[in-house]
């Protein structure tokens, strides 16, 4: 029986000490469940939580070797990797696990997980890259900001499953379709950028065509009731914009446009492409030994709208010089005269671009294109 009055009784223990204990012996087991995930992340191999620290121990211990060994200090990656080679042999390899672990990691970070296609946090390192180049080397790049029109309806109707493999298939097409020098990104939801380095905006715009066209063919394949269409917009730097910010910046109201003259055109099938307006600009027409000089009114991959003095003929085919202002800049054309149509004294002609190239264009640029002003 215990005298309440013998002094070696041991003292009563509160709560609030009996809370404490607990809380030291709580951080004690997340401290050694750490010590043993970093241990199974580095080398493949599961522990135990009292193995780790049994292991770690064992690794400092062969680091200080090692140290005193080599006279300078060692770092603990290569006492850890030293000792898993040499002192303590597992079944399989930790380091070939762990490159390999690596490796998928770094594609995990860099590409998107549901497209596989790069992801944002890979086009904000690019870019930066890439105006850094064109800077140093005096030559341009486009990018390419896209958005699959009513793609909220898709996954209302049809299920967000079918909203994700119409983004792959999406990807898949970009993909296939750009150079192997060119970028593609997921920047977020339904909206795509690309990065063309050493590419003008006219062959961005050629490009982002064969982009339309092609996905405006996915409907029936992807099994859905409408039709697929992108807007999108082209930013060309350095003529408009020196940083991320301000090339994303003219991308985003250029979509908007597009966005916006998809939405009020009274029949959405026609005339779908992108017209560059070109207030100012002028063109050179060559035909029966004479120069002809023209108002350029627009241009796009389809075709140009221009205004002259004097009638042309139509269906009769031209060279053309282009004097047109940054970012398109001068270049030569081959015109096909569509319609003429007589307005106060003067003629709108409507042409299409049999071929065009312009000056400084990447070697294979050279776009031959067809259809209506």
């Amino acid at each position: 029986m215990i005298d309440p009055n013998d002094s070696r009784r041991p003292p009563e223990v509160g709560l609030e000490r009996l809370d404490k204990v607990f809380d030291i012996l709580t951080g004690v087991k997340e401290e050694m469940d750490l010590l043993r995930k970093l241990l199974s992340y580095m080398t493949d191999i599961n522990f135990t939580p009292e193995e780790a620290l049994h292991q770690w121990d064992r690794i400092f211990q062969h680091r200080n070797e090692l140290k005193q060994r080599l006279a300078r200090e060692v770092d603990l990656s290569v006492a850890l990797a030293d000792y898993f080679t040499h002192t303590f042999k597992p079944p399989t390899s930790p380091l070939v696990l762990a490159k390999s672990r690596i490796a998928k990691l770094q594609a995990h970070a860099t590409n998107d997980f549901l497209t596989g296609i790069y992801n944002r946090y890979f086009f904000d390192d690019f870019i930066n890259k890439e105006i850094a180049r064109a800077g140093r080397q005096k030559i341009s790049f486009s990018l390419i900001l896209l958005d699959i029109n009513n793609f909220k309806y898709v996954n209302d109707t049809y299920g967000h499953q079918k909203g994700d493999k119409v983004l792959e298939v999406f990807a898949t097409t970009i993909r296939d379709i750009l150079r192997e020098q060119d970028i593609a990104c997921r920047y977020g939801g339904d909206e795509f950028v690309c990065i063309l380095p050493n590419t003008g905006y006219f062959h961005a715009l050629a490009t982002t065509e064969r982009i339309r066209r092609r996905i405006g063919d996915l409907s029936a394949p992807l099994e859905l009731e409408i039709k697929l269409s992108i807007a999108y917009g082209l930013a060309t730097f350095p003529w408009d914009g020196q940083t991320p910010d301000d090339l994303i910046r003219s991308c985003d109201r250029r979509l908007y446009e597009h966005k916006t003259d998809i939405m009020l055109r009274k029949h959405p099938d026609r005339r779908l492409h992108q017209r560059i307006k070109t207030p100012g600009d002028r063109a050179s027409l060559c035909g029966n030994h004479k120069e002809i000089e023209l108002e350029v009114l627009d241009i796009g991959t389809e075709g140009i709208g221009l205004k002259a003095a004097y009638p042309l003929d139509p269906g009769k085919i031209y060279r053309a010089e282009l004097h047109l202002g940054p970012p398109l800049g001068h270049g030569q054309a081959e015109l096909e005269v569509i319609y003429l149509q007589e307005s106060f004294g003067s003629y709108r002609i409507g042409g299409r671009i049999r071929d065009i190239s312009f000056a400084g264009q990447p070697e294979g640029s050279r776009s031959t294109t067809g259809g209506d002003s």
